[in-house]
């Protein structure tokens, strides 16, 4: 009887560790065949890519480079700069304290802005964004260095690194009844508090800028206005809301705010 038992016990054994052997290797499969699905995924999005801005070409090392208003460039990096430690460490590494007259970013509320959807982006191999960052409306190319130590360069829900770079077509001041033109709006460094720009492909070496982006925008708008007086045809844009120009620029995107932090 006991002999019955264990025969049994031990072609129960054997079934059970054939079932895990073909779950685990139809797992890895599986893994396998998103892999390949994912790759492939990027490789069509990257062939299907739009034209960057005019203010944006590419360098000998295969990366990009954007030409600012002022006529100084900076490379745009691929992979999104962190934050560095803002802590010293002490006691041999056991406790943590906030270096002395560090201004801290404040971090976002909780409640309702966390449960905001982040929409899912390719990424390359090493798990980083491939770039230029394509969303609904817009297009970001550099999403830029945090500057921890300046209070001017993040509010209490925004942080503004430097460097940051978007694009998005919107209505052009040469012509906003028929045509759109491509807009570069970057996050420039200024001293105290950064400077934001927003430049159209129809005439570039008019710059639009101010210390927030509701003020660069802002000014956008106002020349939109002014073009649209002159038609005669329709009435002029409405006041730009508070908090538009972040928008505008990407900056409030919950997509782009998750990555940036």
């Amino acid at each position: 009887m006991i002999g019955d038992l264990l025969w049994e016990n031990s072609i129960l054994f054997e079934r059970l560790q054939r079932k895990l052997t073909e779950t685990n290797f139809r797992n890895e499969e599986r893994r396998r065949l998103v892999r390949k699905l994912v790759a492939r995924v990027n490789r069509s999005v990257l062939n299907h890519r739009r034209s960057l801005p005019s203010c944006i070409v590419p360098t000998a090392g295969g990366q990009h480079s954007i030409v600012l208003p002022s006529g100084a460039s900076r490379v745009l990096l691929a992979p999104p700069e962190r934050p560095k430690d803002i802590y010293a460490m002490t006691d041999g590494g056991k406790n943590k304290e906030p270096k002395e007259n560090l201004a801290l970013p404040r971090g976002r509320k909780k409640g309702n802005s966390d449960k905001r959807f982040v929409q899912p982006i390719p990424l390359d191999s090493m798990g980083r964004p491939i770039f230029p960052i394509e969303l609904p409306g817009i297009e970001v190319h550099c999403l830029g260095e945090i500057d921890n130590k300046r209070p001017g360069y993040h509010t209490e829900d925004l942080l503004f690194p430097i460097g940051f770079c978007s694009s998005r077509e919107f209505a052009a001041v040469t012509d906003p009844l028929h045509s759109c033109t491509l807009y570069t709006c970057t996050v420039n460094d200024n001293g105290p508090e950064p400077k934001f720009e927003v430049s159209g492909d129809d005439n570039p070496a008019v710059v639009y800028s101010g210390r927030t982006p509701d003020e660069a925008v802002s000014a956008l708008v106002s020349a939109l206005n002014v073009a649209l007086a002159k038609t005669q045809t329709l009435p002029g844009l409405p006041v730009l809301p508070p908090g538009k120009g972040a928008q505008f620029f990407g900056l409030s995107i919950p997509t782009i705010h998750h990555l940036i932090q």
